[in-house]
């Protein structure tokens, strides 16, 4: 499994966690990333066939939630980027309305 992938794995429950979205289901919703590819990813050992998260799901999870992307490649400890597009983590995410 690629570094990637288990950094976007963890991402929801972080996100939770810092009460950035009020359930995982969100995740899913903000970014159209279904609970199904999330499965595959996890469990493609079981599966026999490697399945990832492509650039354009790296790039919606950052232009949603103000994700630093070298934070998905662990490349940097800094969960959200600094500067104007960063995400707010005070529940107003970037591009998602509340109903």
């Amino acid at each position: 499994m690629y570094t990637s992938d288990e950094q976007i794995l963890k991402l929801p429950r972080i996100l939770k966690d810092q009460g950035v979205i009020p359930h995982i289901q969100d995740f899913h919703e903000h970014t159209g990333i279904t609970k199904q590819l999330f499965s595959s990813v996890k469990n493609q050992q079981k599966r026999g066939r490697g399945f990832h998260f492509t650039a354009a799901h790296i790039e919606t999870i950052s232009k949603v939630y103000g994700i630093d992307i070298n934070w998905i490649f662990a490349l940097s400890d800094n969960l959200f980027r600094n500067g104007k597009n960063a995400g707010n983590i005070n529940g107003n995410i970037m591009g998602v309305t509340s109903n």
